[in-house]
């Protein structure tokens, strides 16, 4: 890429270019999805906008980025939602005009085959209007081909945006939910007496979907799923006792010849090694996007949530001191 040479113009297109690719590199989010490795040619990107404006700015710079922006082929939609009891407000108002120009830029516009940038005013503090508009929105543009993706905010959201995501997972499969986190969290004394002592409204019941059907085969003690799960924590908690590692980086082998596999093939009556092997992965295949399990090149390590599910299961592991899971 030449940097001395060219308009102004130019180079502001490339330092677009370069900041979009670099926010995919370096920003997190907090809830992963499942998608082919290929990067979608086309994405939707809901962001609710409350008072964090360069926290929302931030994360859909980042989503911008999980597209093949070098290409010049794909193309993104960004719908900003507002919330009605905001969106007359004229500070609010002269924010948003702010952030609509930033992604309305003809230098970003550039990169991607086509590019849209909306405004939707809804009202958000009401569960069943949020659960319906994202309905609304997503189902059309999720059943409109293979190669697309959506990424929903919750970064700047009230906690009734937070229930009808929860709820709308249940419907749609490619949907990335993620959350830029504050670089200054607030403590106890960063709220004022008002907002500590406000009794709040009337309790409301949340609408939420009972177990995954995926996930209750785990823990049902009479399904092989739930003897897998055990299968693997009895090896580790074997590895464990050796003292070599914390529970949580104790890994022990998966393939054929392992254990895991000798001891699968009994329990599931399989033929072979390998095929106990085959069976494993793919009953460890169907849980993979509730994170329980880490494979590594031919192992397998309890995940935090794995090893909390293990523990509340009752399989005998060792109880340690709760650690944060890495990104």
């Amino acid at each position: 890429m030449r940097w001395g040479l060219g308009s102004l113009s130019t180079c502001r297109t490339q330092l677009c270019r370069l900041l979009y690719i670099l926010c995919a590199l370096q920003i997190g989010f907090g809830v992963s999805f499942s998608m082919d490795p290929k990067l979608p040619s086309r994405i939707l990107i809901v962001a609710p906008v409350g008072a964090y404006f360069s926290r929302v700015k931030n994360g859909v710079r980042w989503a911008v980025g999980r597209t093949d922006v070098s290409s010049r082929k794909a193309e993104v939609r960004i719908i900003f939602v507002l919330a009605r009891t905001w969106a007359a407000e004229p500070d609010y108002k002269t924010d948003m005009k702010h952030l609509t120009e930033e992604f309305s830029s003809p230098e970003l516009a550039a990169q991607f085959k086509q590019f849209k940038v909306e405004c939707e005013t809804i009202d958000i503090d009401d569960e069943t209007s949020c659960t319906v508009w994202l309905v609304r929105t997503l189902g059309p543009f999720l059943r409109s081909g293979s190669d697309v993706a959506a990424f929903i905010d919750m970064t700047s959201a009230p906690k009734e945006w937070i229930f009808a995501c929860h709820y709308v997972a249940e419907f749609f499969d490619r949907i990335c939910f993620y959350y830029v986190k504050s670089s200054k969290p607030k403590m106890p004394k960063d709220f004022s007496k008002e907002e500590r002592e406000d009794i709040g409204a009337f309790p409301e019941t949340v609408i939420l979907s009972g177990p995954d059907p995926d996930l209750a085969k785990w823990i049902n003690e009479s399904t092989h799923n739930w003897k897998l799960f055990k299968c693997i924590c009895d090896e580790i908690i074997k590895e464990y006792k050796k003292g070599k590692r914390p529970i949580l980086d104790t890994a022990v082998p998966i393939g054929p010849q392992s254990e895991i596999a000798g001891t699968w093939k009994n329990i599931a009556n399989c033929s072979t090694e390998s095929d106990a092997q085959r069976s494993i992965s793919k009953l460890i295949y169907s849980i993979e996007k509730f994170g329980l399990f880490v494979e590594e090149v031919g192992t397998i390590r309890l995940s935090p949530r794995g090893y909390a599910l293990g523990l509340a299961l009752g399989f005998n592991l060792p109880e340690e001191a709760e650690r944060q899971e890495k990104p």
